[in-house]
């Protein structure tokens, strides 16, 4: 498999012949077996608008800190980009608590809160906090009921469980490395949902739903009373006007990053594809189940590598070297020949999870290493499960076939679903809040210079990886088009 991309497995359960069996990997293999259409995390054409917040510590007294009664507290402020919607994103390490809440600039008016802790989440409104408070919640604030999302099965909604049989970890507080928890706020359908790692609908752990739909298309607050209905538009219409957002963190340490906030214009509000697909060739069928998106839905920095290498003349096999895929294949699977040697040189004990980066262009210093990689895969080859640190990518299949799985983490990593199938031709993507020429997004101030991965052998070390080149392509191409000429290529009949 040749292609701009890379794919996070570490074995195949769904290859043909093998049977999906429950595992510590995939505990519940009967839910993968369905149609794939889940996706990275979410994308939208406001991408780029992003408010990034930091946190402050907030010091306690003295005889607070020297008795340990307290835990280590965060505060941080930000905004939502539009009034009434959008998904916070609380970046944290070590919570034993997490408390959002939502105002408006109003101050008679009520305020949304949520109350996050390890093994329960709490919606609510109630007065509004007084000014300079901090972690305040209302004493006479009125309960939001929510319920505790179960997975899908076979591709179908999620569904909703008052007393499931596991209770879901909502916040880790053991957990070593910083960790994402979002809250998405949707007042047009009135839906308000919770969940951990990516803010991808697949993630959500906990609902409430305000609303109900009522002919002739029409939300409306659910009672079944006019005259409570009334009562409880009053109670929840501040939601649409809400746009202050307070997070505070308790608990953490002072050698983990801070709390910080990133604050989406847009809730979430369903599930994504991985598939891109020009704006001419997307057809109803593929919008209604969501099997593929067009690349004006992706980030700014993803449009400009989609245009870069979705090209139709984007291809291995060209008129120069028309059997450049065949060569490859031949090198990989001869003993002695280039790209089985540069393979041998790479494994160090698993020669599987070996692949070969060959860079086109420079390192301008705004994507982690070269930005454009032919990747190649030989045939039942894999990586480590691992992250794309902060780049933004778009993936083209140039030959052949590949399966990508997306997990939840780094942490305890389990997979979103069966994977997404990918045959020549097709394009994918990746970008930082979700989840392959690679780009930074504009807002970087920092770049990270390396992708993350789970250490197979200890399973819980995440060391670095920093993209590096096997070859050039142009090199390669000559030394592939050289090797094929002398071995492979055969001799015109005299």
């Amino acid at each position: 498999m040749s292609a701009f991309c890379r794919h996070s497995s570490f074995f195949d359960p769904f290859a043909e012949g093998n049977v999906v069996e429950d595992s510590d990997i995939f505990p519940k293999a009967k839910v993968l077996s369905g149609l794939h259409i889940d996706a990275p995390p979410p994308y939208s054409t406001l991408k780029s608008v992003l408010n990034i917040a930091s946190a402050k510590v907030i010091h306690l007294p003295n005889d607070s800190e020297a008795n340990g009664s307290f835990p280590l507290t965060y505060n941080a402020h930000n905004n939502l980009v539009i009034h009434g919607q959008g998904t916070v994103i609380a970046n944290c390490t070590g919570p034993i608590s997490l408390l959002f809440s939502f105002s408006t600039e109003d101050q008679s008016k009520s305020s949304l809160y949520a109350e996050i802790t390890e093994t329960s989440v709490q919606f609510s409104y109630g007065p509004t906090a007084p000014h300079g408070s901090i972690g305040y919640l209302p004493p006479d604030r009125v309960l939001i009921k929510g319920d505790i999302i179960k997975q899908p099965v076979d591709g179908a909604s999620p569904e909703r469980e008052a007393k499931p049989t596991i209770m879901p970890m909502f916040l880790r507080p053991e957990m070593p490395y910083t960790a994402r928890y979002w809250l998405s706020i949707d007042h047009n359908n009135g839906i308000l949902l919770f969940g951990r790692d990516y803010a991808n609908l697949a993630l959500a752990l906990y609902e409430a739903r305000l609303k109900q739909y009522v002919d002739p298309g029409v939300w409306h607050w659910i009672d079944d009373n006019t005259y409570q209905r009334k009562l409880t538009i009053l109670q929840h219409a501040f939601i649409d006007n809400v746009s202050i957002v307070n997070v505070q963190q308790k608990g953490g340490n002072l050698t983990a990053p801070p709390l910080q906030l990133v604050s989406q214009p847009l809730p979430v509000v369903q599930k994504l594809p991985p598939i891109i697909v020009p704006s001419e060739s997307i057809t109803l069928d593929q919008l209604a189940v969501g099997s593929a998106t067009v690349p004006a839905n992706l980030s700014a920095e993803c449009q400009r590598l989609y245009a870069n290498v979705a090209g139709a003349n984007i291809l291995l096999d060209t008129p120069d070297f028309p059997e450049f895929s065949q060569a490859i294949e031949c090198s990989v699977n001869t003993e002695g020949l280039l790209c089985q040697k540069l393979l041998k040189k790479k494994a160090k004990k698993d020669y599987k999870n070996t692949y070969l980066r060959i860079t086109l262009g420079a390192n301008l210093g705004n994507s982690p290493g070269p930005p454009y990689v032919l990747e190649i895969w030989p045939a039942m080859h894999a990586s480590p499960i691992h992250n794309h640190g902060d780049s933004h990518a778009v993936i083209k299949v140039l030959h052949g076939k590949i399966k990508a799985y997306y997990f939840t983490s780094l942490y305890n990593a389990s997979p979103i679903g069966p994977p997404a199938k990918l045959e020549k031709g097709d394009i994918t993507w990746i970008d930082p809040e979700n989840y392959q020429c690679y780009s930074y997004g504009k807002d970087d101030v920092r770049h990270y210079e390396a992708f993350d991965y789970i250490d197979k052998e200890t399973d819980k070390l995440i060391p670095q990886f920093k993209p590096n080149t096997d070859m050039r392509y142009d090199e390669f191409k000559a030394a592939l088009q050289e090797e094929w000429s002398q071995r492979w290529a055969q001799t015109p009949n005299v």
